[in-house]
């Protein structure tokens, strides 16, 4: 039980009084004067305010408030930061009560806390639009040269930081976006151009690049963080339904287009004059001002500031990707409210006349809106500042900095990993590359031509073979970073840009000559200054698979295997990552890589032995089973070397379920792969499954269900009972899960019956008690589905074993059939009930008289609550629910079988079976017509299913190696064997009923011919027919 399941759970038993006095005590304990202490008198607060507010407290707000008219300032400080905690808590709720009261403090807590932003800004020198604090302003820089900056400024700053969280709380998730209530929201309109102010004055007031760091200094780059986050994330939040109220009403946009003029010719440390700023455009001035930091030469510089670009870089994804942006308005939801307003509003602008010109539907409105805001997009967005902003992504933050180069030599493989996945919030590089496919996506047109230039110039600049040469010039003063030539990490960043973009530059490169040309020869270079280049050629190869020719596959996986070959992990995994894409595109041909097969299992064995962190062994392990699985069949001369590289593996990544799951996969594709010959792999497979499928191993939870899908794989492509003895005695752990829970029914259905079919009577002979009990628990226990799994095994085991079966199921069916017989189970679960008895039925008649007879008298300790009966009652009870069901039985085979069994219960020396002839002929008359026609042969194949199946979202778990394993040549050819033998094939129902109905005269004589005559007369002749 975590903290908060603790609190809640303690509030239950406190009266309401107690809870009014502990509340009132922690506002007594707000002024708390350790820090630390602080904090958590912070988070008490919140979480009271989580579980109180608004039913308990409703002026939690107003009590807070209030104390902020308290002149000590420290007093205010930790109302601040309890308003902070409270807020955050209080977002976080996803109940719509919860959300709608949220936005209610909204409304009461915002205009005294906005107050209070501007305070602290005139306190701090931050507002821009008043000059109430010059000496402040003035004093900043020195502060910021200074070691040791004032006291009071640091502690305005504190406040600052804190309230602007509680504010981007506030404003992002306490407003409804206008473009959902077609209403403007006054606090953004007021709020956000004062925020831009805020970042405009500590941009202009940041010290340049390379100046000595200060507590002030780093606190300036905190509030330019949380700036940008709070304008930032309420664009992001709501981009589908975006904003328009804070743009809306802008009289002019010259300001703006002045403003950005001069941003682009100013250095980001020098001050940017002040414009005028109107509420109305916040919207450009984000885009001028975000758009201006990307692109005035400012770099990432591995600190705080680098999470202030990351801001910029959202910002600019957020517009670009909005739907509602680009002019649509189907993007548009609007809540009822508003949609009731806007049309009253148009029908009462029809005016006297009545006209319906006046009437303007929502869309309209809507999109005039959007196509306003599309307009001022076009303008900002012209050629010049796309070509800038794609050049100033490719070159400036895609190019490797001495910090990657110095992290790659250190640990090649995090410098990989870091680069491929790490999360885009977090880290500057993946920012620019979504942010470059997104503008890329957006203007294709306009940008694409100016990628490719960049590539031509690039290459132009270092061509193949060349890092070499220009790393021997270095040595002669020119430029490099650890000692990677300028030109070879700038055409580096243009190839990680040309990747990033390979979706939208589809059409606009040639790949083949480039791939033939330059990028195989930038591969095979294995100088020291080409290494970045090298990288980037293979993993290039990956990223244009669409555009990879079926001719150059071959000489693509020969490359690979090169860099695969080399000494360096990150050379590696990147051709780990290519290799991955190229075979499992749609494309992949199994002729043109087998000739590389061997090969590359054995790299991928070495990397695999040498790699030291947990992620590459996994991409690693993930290239293996996806090998495995296109190649199918082809992988068997190779699954020897697999094999033996397995069980190392296995035992290296103990507590790595992730790692162990692979490894189970690929033993089910190896497994139905060998086929016939998978008992080679036994010494490494039962082991393996004895752990994952026992439940009190550690990794149970993660392992359990794919060991049991590899178990049942294993057991479907045994060739023989003698082959498989140790997977048939690893059942008693399969008794263990399935008395646990019913929550791997489905496989442990398929795997009872498995081992039924593989180990026939050694394996009942050792498990009989075991299956009965585990099939005997889930009766009642398990949903209609589960239902009809369970009586497809009770249908193999009753067919394999004809005499032992029914004795065997003898608990298990008496139980069933109270289930049958109660109505309340589906008409469809019912239905396939009877299928089972019909087959003990056919198979051994007299057994089920007894079956009734003995069943009958214990119904009360069965079932408490039911009478007991003689079973002659209980057999005509089951047949009159059996005759009412019949044509819900679905199959052919199941309705022949039900059929024959029939005939066979006529001959039960029972005449109270004869009142139900009429039914039980215009039955047999019907199946006979399905299944042999009019003119009596079988001409319609009936198939092996007996029983209705339903697919649920639970299949989809089950695997393709198992969905295979169905066909695996062992098990079909059980299945057949047993499909031969069968019963139902063999007799022909029409001779089966005849010889049934003679054997009827000589048990019941006089009284079977009397109620032969008393047949309806069309069934006595469809009878006729049948038995002629």
């Amino acid at each position: 039980m975590n903290a908060d399941q603790t609190f809640v759970h303690a509030s239950l038993n406190l009266e309401d009084a107690e809870k009014e006095y502990l509340r009132g005590q922690l506002l007594q304990l707000i002024l708390e004067e350790d820090s630390q202490i602080a904090v958590q008198m912070a988070v008490v607060f919140a979480k009271v305010a989580r579980v109180d507010y608004p039913r308990a407290w409703p002026s939690l707000f107003t009590d807070l408030l209030q104390q902020m008219q308290s002149l000590n300032t420290l007093m205010v400080r930790r109302v601040y930061l309890v308003l902070h905690h409270a807020l955050k808590e209080l977002a976080s709720k996803r109940l719509s009560s919860d959300q709608k009261a949220f936005a209610e403090a909204s409304g009461a807590a915002l205009p005294v806390p906005h107050h209070a932003v501007a305070s602290a800004f005139l306190n701090a020198a931050i507002i821009i639009n008043t000059m109430e604090c010059p000496a402040y302003i003035r004093s900043l820089p020195q502060a910021l040269a200074a070691q040791a900056p004032g006291q009071p400024l640091l502690l305005s700053l504190e406040r600052w930081l804190i309230l602007l969280k509680a504010l981007r709380r506030l404003i992002v998730f306490g407003f409804q976006s206008d473009a959902r209530t077609l209403e403007p929201v006054p606090v953004v309109t007021q709020t956000v151009p004062v925020l831009l102010q805020a970042l405009q004055t500590l941009m202009a007031a940041r010290p340049a690049k390379g100046a000595p760091r200060s507590q002030l200094a780093v606190m300036l780059d905190r509030g330019l963080i949380k700036l940008a986050k709070v304008i930032t994330n309420w664009y992001t939040l709501i981009r589908k339904t975006p904003p328009h109220a804070v743009y809306n009403e802008c009289p002019s946009l010259d300001g703006v287009t002045s403003f950005a003029i001069r941003a682009h010719t100013t250095p980001s440390h020098t001050p940017i004059p002040h414009r005028s700023f109107y509420y109305a455009g916040a919207f450009d001035g984000g885009l001028e001002l975000f758009y201006s930091q990307l692109v005035n030469g400012q770099q990432t510089e591995g600190g705080l500031f680098d999470r202030f670009l990351i801001q910029c870089m959202l910002f600019h994804h957020a517009v670009l990707s909005c739907p509602s942006y680009k002019g649509t308005s189907a993007s548009f939801q609007l809540t009822s409210a508003a949609r009731s307003q806007n049309m009253a509003g148009a029908i009462n602008s029809l005016g006297a006349s009545g006209s319906s010109q006046g009437i303007k539907p929502v869309a309209d409105n809507v999109k005039q809106l959007s196509q306003t805001v599309k307009g001022s997009l076009a303008a900002f967005w012209t050629p010049e500042r796309l070509h800038r902003l794609c050049h100033t992504l490719a070159h400036h933050f895609f190019t490797l900095t001495a910090r990657e180069l110095e992290q790659w030599e250190e640990s090649p493989e995090d410098f990989h990993h870091q680069s491929d996945s790490a999360a885009y919030r977090d880290n500057v590089r993946p920012c620019a590359e979504l942010l470059f496919a997104t503008l890329l996506q957006a203007y294709r047109a306009e940008l694409a031509p100016a990628v490719v230039q960049m590539l031509a110039t690039a290459s132009e600049g270092c061509p193949p073979g060349a890092p070499s040469r220009l790393a021997t010039q270095n040595g002669n003063g020119s430029s490099a970073t650890a000692g990677i030539p300028a030109a070879v990490l700038h055409k580096e960043a243009v190839y990680a840009a040309v990747g990033t973009g390979a979706y939208d530059l589809f059409d606009f490169i040639d790949f083949q000559p480039w791939l033939r040309g330059t990028l195989v020869q930038e591969v095979a270079d294995e100088s020291a200054a080409g290494r970045p280049l090298r990288r980037r050629a293979g993993l290039l190869i990956g990223q244009w698979v669409g555009k990879l020719k079926g001719e150059d596959r071959p000489m693509a996986y020969r490359a690979l295997l090169s860099l695969l070959a080399d000494a360096d992990p990150a050379m590696q995994l990147a051709a780990v990552a290519s290799l991955h894409a190229l075979i499992d595109d749609w494309e992949f041909r199994e002729d043109q890589f087998l000739d590389v097969v061997g090969p590359c299992f054995q790299l991928l064995a070495n990397f695999m032995l040498s790699a030291a962190e947990f992620d590459s062994q996994l991409q690693i392990f993930g290239l293996m089973n996806l090998i495995i699985d296109r190649l199918g069949d082809s992988v068997k001369p190779f699954a020897e070397g697999l094999l033996r590289l397995l069980p190392s593996v296995w035992q290296d990544a103990e507590g790595q379920s992730l790692l162990r799951i692979q490894v189970l996969l690929a033993l089910q594709r190896l497994v139905n792969a060998l086929g016939p010959d998978s008992p080679g792999c036994y010494n490494l497979l039962v082991p393996i499954l004895q752990q994952c499928t026992a439940i009190d191993q550690p990794d149970e939870l993660n392992l359990l269900e794919d060991g049991l899908q590899l178990w049942l794989i294993a057991l479907r492509n045994a060739p023989s009972p003698q082959s498989a003895e140790g997977l048939l005695n690893l059942f008693p752990n399969l008794t263990a899960v399935m008395e646990r829970s019913t929550e791997h029914v489905r496989m442990a259905c398929q795997i009872i019956t498995s081992c039924v079919l593989l180990g026939q009577a050694s394996f009942l002979q050792r498990h009989a008690d075991a299956v009965v009990r585990s099939l005997e628990a889930l009766i009642g226990n398990i949903n209609e589905r589960g239902m009809l799994l369970l009586f497809t095994t009770l249908e193999i085991i009753l067919q394999c074993f004809p005499k032992e079966g029914p004795v065997l199921l003898q608990p298990l069916l008496q139980r069933l059939l109270i289930l049958v017989l109660s109505d309340k189970e589906s008409g469809l679960t019912v239905s396939n009930a009877m299928t089972v008895y019909a087959r003990a039925l056919l198979q051994t008649p007299h057994w089920f008289l007894q079956f009734c007879e003995a069943t009958g008298p214990q119904l009360p300790r069965l079932r408490p609550g039911l009478s007991s009966t003689t079973g002659e009652q209980l057999l005509l009870g089951f047949l009159d629910r059996w005759l009412d069901k019949f044509d819900a039985i679905g199959t052919p085979a199941a309705r022949k079988l039900s059929a024959l069994a029939l005939c066979n219960l006529l001959t039960l020396p029972l005449p109270s079976i004869l009142q139900r002839l009429d039914p039980i002929a215009a039955h047999l008359t019907a199946v006979w017509f399905e299944i042999e026609g009019a003119d009596g042969g079988d001409q319609h194949p009936l198939g092996s299913e007996y029983y209705t199946t339903l697919r649920s979202e639970a299949d989809n778990d089950v695997n393709a190696a198992t969905v295979a394993s169905e066909e695996a040549e062992a098990e079909i050819n059980r299945r057949q064997q047993l499909h031969e033998h069968d019963l139902v094939n063999q007799l022909q129902l029409s001779s089966f009923a005849k010889s049934k109905m003679q054997q009827c005269v000589q048990i019941h004589g006089h009284s079977f011919r009397q109620s032969m005559q008393g047949l309806d007369s069309t069934i006595s002749l469809q009878l006729q027919r049948m038995i002629s």
